[in-house]
């Protein structure tokens, strides 16, 4: 209950600190409005958060051992939606690792814990630096996502609502759009990846835009830089990419506008502070953009993006029907962990799609038929945009695939874009009928809608219950789709005096958001805190990474302890699962693991190799299926899960007896396959090792954890090579008796240290130049974003931006009360 009551007030100080702030330097915002907007998230999340449950896919965990064993214990037996697997799988322990370095008084620059050690900050997803990741830092990290699922839910919310008023929508219109794109399918199912609170940023990264066409100057380029900065830091670079793009799109559209209604004189100045606005930004995220470029061109992925650009831009027009069916019908391939049908196309993910609640149709229709805004064209234009990309449709899909950078984007994943553009016309929708007075008339919109939506679901349902789709799931969706679009088209066809106009709306607006809870609402799990990762045996048996002297690795068997998972017990893992992956370590995979979904899961079958005595496995976990075997000696076993030891474990650092001059990439390999024992001969890189091989100097080494690096305690004859199996990013650096040590790769992807002769301590850490620059820039860009500010407060007073834009005619709506 404290953690419960610790989270929700977290919550609520830091949404009320939000909507203040977009109050002040936005848009103003009544405070029934902001009250609304506070309260909108918890529809999907009040529950966790008042049990004080985690809000995301930690129950996946559950599905393998060694927590499958004891799920009955922990009241997880009931089926989780798999889709969910990389919030399991990497999210989560991305944000475990990120508050271990924090904890450490470290920048959270390297992950000890996954694939013998890869870069944190630089691998961009596990974004450190986002306002996401900061102020959740005070909360449990079981209810830290609950808490950031709420405020990207917030995000999106306000941005809409704010950005709807500026499209000259009163507070219930506005209230619509920022239901309709929050609670859309595309972030109600992305919400906790990068993607989701990349994407939440995009309404106020549009409005933005507008406000610095509609007053250019220091205050507007300074929110603009600080919103596109947010969009940079959210972790997803192709999902920024996408936003920035689309923004950049719609306020140049929105420059047209102004220009041809003679609303500015000169455009010199909109571009002169955008491109300050822009800059800012790039200065404010360098030190997260520049460590991930960093690892983008060491990494295996930027070159495997680049090598398959005719694959992921390839079009299907089963692919392309499918995805336009599930625009409109949610549930038309089933629902996952609820029933899926094997009709679904390859890759198609049902819960990323255009769809958020039947109404939003024909409310989005009426918008462009009925409202008087020019903007409502290019919401239409940018619909069809995201519908055409998110459907990969022949023709017009291979086209952004030869934009700079689109190359290697998935676009499909554009599909956001409608999402977005389709909730803003929904609420210019209610706005025209409430401008007119034509609410009766929308009413008869949404009843022909019922019929269209009826009709389709009519053919579609028999097709889902031969698949196997679950009738009482089939029922359910039905009528969360039919009820809304019926009882609100009758509310709304009622005569004129009957319901208040605002309580008509208001209706409306509990219908979709009901719906919506119905539709989505089960799409992530609640878990409670105390099965959040528990550590049953025989995990209860291994000592965590700050409780250890000498540090060691396990290694899970198969589908045991799945990669990653080691994170949230402080184990390191010899395996990984991320989504960038060092080239070179990744061309060693061949010698010790399998490729599984992809290039991503690492999955080890071969126990015996003495590669893995190299990486440092001192552990095994596995299931009883697998028989006792040399060198692996068990240790514990429960439930049918056994720990197994390495009597042949090598030690992190070591001095191998023989070393030889690694040259062409395959021979290395190739020998490196052929050896039995890694404590006998290694590879270096480098020029003062001869072709031949030669004997190693001779002494002692122990590797101590010191944070994320390592204290190297030797003791030598004569100069000799260490070798650290640890992954090779480039950024380590050693320092013995106040000198910088050399550097090289060892056994092709791992460290190699020169040490000299003698007895002292290694200090061995990861400290990229690219992190010391980026340190730098984004310190001098604080200051730039200060003088922004009191530029603009000498010119404007209190003010940060003069009047609102032209077109929105009810833009000091959004200030009253409703």
């Amino acid at each position: 209950m404290t953690a419960a009551l610790l989270v929700t007030g977290l919550y609520l100080a830091i949404g009320a600190g939000l909507l203040a702030l977009l109050h002040r330097f936005v848009r103003p915002l009544s405070l029934l409005s902001g009250a609304a907007l506070l309260l909108l998230p918890l529809c999907f999340t009040g529950r966790a958060l008042l049990a004080g449950d985690s809000y995301g896919g930690a129950a996946l965990a559950f599905q393998s051992d060694p927590l499958a064993a004891y799920r009955a214990d922990h009241g997880m037996e009931r089926p989780y939606n798999p889709t969910l697997n990389d919030v399991h799988g990497v999210v989560i322990p991305w944000r475990a690792a990120v508050r271990w370095a924090w904890s450490h008084g470290e920048w959270p620059l390297w992950n000890p814990f996954a694939g013998c050690g890869e870069p944190l900050a630089g691998s961009a997803q596990p974004a450190p630096y986002s306002f996401l990741e900061l102020v959740t830092l005070p909360a449990p990290l079981p209810q830290s996502f609950t808490l950031s699922v709420s405020l990207v839910f917030l995000i999106a919310a306000a941005g809409a609502f704010l950005l709807a008023g500026d499209l000259g929508c009163r507070p219930i219109a506005a209230m619509v759009a920022a239901a309709g794109f929050s609670f859309g399918s595309y972030l109600a199912f992305w919400n906790a990846w990068p993607l989701g609170s990349s994407v939440a940023w995009l309404p106020l990264a549009v409005l933005a835009g507008w406000r610095l066409v509609a007053a250019p100057g220091p205050g507007a380029a300074a929110v603009l830089g600080v919103v596109l900065a947010q969009v940079l830091l959210s972790g997803h670079p192709e999902s920024a990419l996408h936003v920035i793009v689309i923004a950049g799109l719609a306020g140049a559209v929105e420059l047209v506008l102004a220009v041809r209604a003679r609303r500015i004189s000169s455009i010199a100045p909109v571009l002169g502070w955008a491109g300050a606005g822009g800059t800012l930004a790039l200065g404010l995220a360098a030190l997260f953009l520049l460590p991930v470029a960093d690892s983008l061109a060491q990494s295996n992925e930027w070159s495997a993006r680049a090598a398959t650009r005719e694959i992921i831009h390839r079009t299907d027009w089963e692919y392309t029907r499918g995805a336009l069916l599930a625009d409109v019908v949610h549930f038309a391939f089933g629902l996952p962990g609820r029933g899926d049908s094997p009709a679904r196309p390859p890759w198609l993910i049902p819960g990323s799609s255009v769809y958020g609640g039947s109404l939003l149709f024909p409310l989005a229709l009426f918008a462009l038929a009925r409202s008087r805004s020019p903007r409502r064209w290019l919401l239409g234009g940018l619909l069809l945009f995201g519908l055409l990309a998110g459907s990969k449709m022949p023709g017009f899909f291979p086209l952004l695939g030869h934009l700079p950078l689109f190359e290697v984007s998935l676009n499909e994943r554009l599909v956001f874009v409608a999402s977005f553009s389709l909730a803003m016309l929904a609420g210019l929708g209610v706005e025209a009928a409430l401008e007119d007075g034509r609410e009766r008339r929308l009413g008869g919109w949404i009843l022909g809608a019922l019929a269209a939506h009826g009709i389709l679901l009519a053919w579609l349902i028999p097709r889902l219950l031969e698949q196997g789709i679950p009738r009482p799931v089939v029922v359910a969706q039905t009528l969360a789709a039919l009820l809304p679009l019926a009882l609100g088209g009758v509310v709304l066809a009622l005569p004129r005096g009957s319901i208040p106009t605002l309580a008509r709306f208001a209706t409306v607006l509990g219908l979709l958001l009901t719906a919506r809870v119905a539709e989505a609402g089960w799409m992530y799990d609640r878990t409670p805190a105390e099965a959040f990762y528990p550590r049953v045996p025989p995990l209860d048996r291994l000592e965590p990474i700050d409780e250890r002297d000498e540090p060691f690795r396990i290694v899970g068997f198969g589908q045991a302890l799945l990669p990653n998972d080691a994170t949230l017990y402080g184990l390191e893992d010899v395996r990984t699962y991320n989504a960038v992956h060092l080239k070179r370590f990744v061309e060693t995979w061949p010698l010790w693991t399998e490729r599984v979904m992809g290039f991503w899961f690492l999955q080890v079958t071969d126990i015996q190799n003495p590669f893995l005595a190299f990486l440092n496995a001192e552990y095994l976990i596995a299931d009883r299926s697998v028989p006792r075997m040399r060198p692996w000696a068990r240790e514990a076993g429960e439930r049918g899960v056994r720990l197994y030891r390495n009597r042949r474990v090598l030690p992190r650092a070591l001095v191998p007896a023989r070393i030889s001059r690694a040259t062409e990439t395959k021979q290395t390999l190739a020998a490196m396959r052929r050896v039995a024992d890694f404590g006998e001969r290694a590879w270096i890189e480098h020029a003062s090792v001869p072709p031949e091989g030669i004997a190693n100097g001779a002494g002692r080494v122990t590797a101590r954890r010191r944070g994320t690096g390592y204290g190297l305690e030797v003791d030598l004859e004569r100069e000799t090579w260490i070798v650290v199996s640890e992954t090779a990013w480039r950024g380590w650096r050693a320092r013995a008796r106040g000198e910088e040590l050399e550097i090289a790769f060892a056994n092709h992807a791992f460290l190699g240290v020169r040490a000299p002769a003698g007895a002292y301590q290694i200090e061995l850490a990861f400290e990229p130049l690219s992190h010391r620059a980026g340190l730098v820039l984004s310190s001098t860009s604080l200051l730039g974003l200060a003088l922004l500010v009191w530029l603009e407060r000498r010119r404007r007073g209190n003010e940060l931006f003069g009047s609102p834009a032209a077109g929105g005619a009810a833009a000091a709506e959004a200030a009253a009360p409703s």
